[in-house]
């Protein structure tokens, strides 16, 4: 039998199962109060353009609570159904062909990163058209919970919006990880590469491990430590208590606005003057001898490693 068959008709006698034993257990419960009088004739049903959902909980705020959740996870499913049957949208999972698991797939995608899609993060219990909730007693245990439905419209063009959405924040993320590609061949200043990194890290929380994105991210980024690894401290100007220096990344002379940490073996007092591309660095050399091997070593920090080089100075 096929896998995708074999899965969908476990899924039918779950859900067969399921609707079995709240048949039995409904029997053994009693009604002690309800939001009104009368119960609706959704309560239980499908309508087209809306979804019925239900959750049951000891308390009230927390059948409501379930209920938001089992909502949103509704809506999801129905996405993810739409997703695998028109998107265009290439994705790791598109190397798979079956749609059961590409579906279950999405569905767990999107679920994840429901709280970053403006319509899924918007859905609340006070949109829903109608509501319906009782308070059970069951007959064996005693056990008092609340059982609560609600009817929320969910029309065609709901989930084309959703599609939309969904595609349009994959895209963005495409459209980000491009830029940082792009951004490797651009660099002018050294604060960029660090800050790119670690942009770079926070944007692959948005893929799966599975998403051949996140790995890609892992690329770039090294690729950046790379460029990082290229740049050199050159010597512009050694003067009389003072020396010039700038970065150099290839053919471009990087701006910086980080105060580099500065040693020596013989000279102190270390003053700094940013200008343009720049940097003067001006010292006391009072305890430094002709005869010594006179330095001051320059390092910019670039995450945990140094970007260093040693100056011979002129007394």
């Amino acid at each position: 039998m096929n896998k995708s068959i074999l899965k969908q008709s476990k899924t039918l006698i779950v859900i067969a199962l399921i609707l079995s034993s709240f048949i039995c257990t409904a029997q053994n419960k009693k009604v002690l109060e309800t939001s009104s009088k009368k119960k609706p004739e959704w309560v239980g049903g499908v309508e087209k353009g809306y979804l019925i959902v239900t959750a049951e909980a000891p308390e009230i705020e927390e059948a409501k609570g379930k209920i938001l959740q089992n909502l949103k996870s509704q809506i999801a499913e129905t996405v993810a159904t739409r997703i695998v049957s028109e998107t265009t949208l290439q994705t790791s999972q598109e190397r798979n062909n079956n749609s059961y698991e590409l579906k279950e797939s999405f569905n767990n995608f999107i679920n994840s990163k429901a709280a970053n899609i403006p319509y899924i993060s918007e859905i609340s219990l006070s949109k829903a058209v109608d509501y319906y909730w009782e308070k059970l007693k069951n007959k064996s245990t005693g056990e008092i919970t609340y059982q609560y439905h609600i009817k929320y419209i969910f029309m065609e063009a709901d989930i084309k919006e959703l599609v939309w959405a969904f595609e349009k924040y994959q895209n963005d993320l495409n459209g980000k990880l491009n830029s940082y590609i792009e951004g490797l061949n651009s660099v002018t200043r050294f604060e960029d590469i660090e800050k790119n990194m670690d942009d770079l890290r926070t944007l692959q929380t948005e893929f799966d491990k599975d998403d051949p994105r996140y790995e890609k991210v892992d690329l770039i980024r090294n690729d950046y430590r790379k460029l990082a690894k290229k740049i050199i401290i050159e010597t512009v100007e050694i003067g009389k208590e003072y020396v010039i220096t700038q970065m150099r990344l290839n053919n471009v002379i990087l701006t910086c606005n980080q105060i580099p940490k500065v040693s020596s073996n013989c000279a102190n007092k270390f003053e700094f003057n940013l200008k343009e591309n720049q940097i003067r660095i001006d010292f006391d050399d009072f305890n430094c001898y002709d005869d010594d091997e006179n330095y001051v070593e320059v390092k910019y920090r670039m995450g945990s490693e140094y970007i260093n080089k040693k100056i011979y100075i002129k007394l």
